[in-house]
């Protein structure tokens, strides 16, 4: 699972900090979307969370403990 932050991928591009570029993430967001092919084993969630949201962090351990929930325990 890859998990997309589409708020901003790093602290320096947040909205007012140095490298704020919507569309720049937008064209690496389309060129994932393009690229990636999703099937049972590989999925893309896009998030409209920046990556240092709380809200963000939620979502990529919600996602990890799906993953943990589908492994077999010995």
């Amino acid at each position: 699972t890859v998990v997309v932050p589409e708020g901003g991928v790093s602290a320096l591009d947040a909205p007012g900090e140095a490298f704020h570029n919507p569309a720049a993430n937008e064209a690496l967001f389309s060129e994932l979307r393009a690229t990636l092919q999703q099937d049972s084993v590989r999925k893309l969630v896009f998030a409209p969370h920046h990556i240092n949201d709380p809200e963000f962090a939620q979502l990529l351990l919600d996602e990890f403990h799906v993953l943990l929930s589908g492994r077999a325990t010995s």
